[in-house]
């Protein structure tokens, strides 16, 4: 009871704080578009776990924000149709500035894509949440997240999941810490990858 309590509380405290950042931060999506963002080097390996998968001709990402995955994997792929779901209509408007013509937010139920892809979104939510959102991925379930085998648990600020619980075939890799070190990735950052294909 004081677990689904707290996570309620941390949910909607997340939402809030992410759907006006822009209010107190007014340049915060620009830090996601710089050159040093869009390289981050977890983004190489969330293409690469996405390479396994294609040719593909949906993605959806949610919790997309500015769109910094979407724009590298439109470089990649541009005939992929990218559509996308976040709580901040500034990081919504900033994504549709860069993908001129290439980029759908998605707000209708159910959904129905190849891909589906999240980045840091579950280290703010419940993963039953996220499992009972209305999306289907056909292919694969892609996602870069906190994961721990002793989890749940909150560790700076942020919830680390226990993947193998909703996901018992999913691939876990970690992210090394050379990748991503800071605020609590170099221990808990992981790829959790789920081929809907072999389920």
């Amino acid at each position: 009871m004081l677990s689904a309590v707290r996570d309620h509380i941390f949910n909607k405290f997340s939402k809030q704080f992410w759907k006006y950042r822009n209010l107190f931060d007014k340049n915060w999506v620009n830090g996601y578009l710089s050159d040093e963002a869009l390289n981050h080097p977890h983004r190489k390996m969330l293409l690469d776990t996405l390479e396994k998968y294609y040719p593909f001709e949906t993605l959806l990402e949610i919790g997309c924000g500015p769109g910094p995955n979407l724009i590298n994997i439109h470089r990649k792929w541009p005939e992929v149709a990218l559509c996308g779901q976040d709580v901040s209509r500034t990081a919504l408007e900033s994504v549709r500035r860069n993908l001129p013509g290439k980029f759908e937010e998605i707000v209708a139920e159910p959904w129905l894509f190849d891909i589906v892809l999240t980045d840091a979104f579950l280290i703010y939510v419940s993963p039953k949440r996220f499992m009972d959102m209305s999306w289907r991925a056909i292919k694969a379930l892609v996602m870069c997240e906190w994961h721990s085998d002793d989890g749940p648990f909150v560790d700076h600020g942020h919830f680390v999941h226990d993947y193998r619980k909703y996901f018992p075939t999913a691939k876990i890799t970690k992210i090394p810490e050379n990748v991503w070190a800071g605020g609590g990735w170099g221990e808990h950052g992981h790829i959790i990858e789920v081929d809907m294909r072999k389920k």
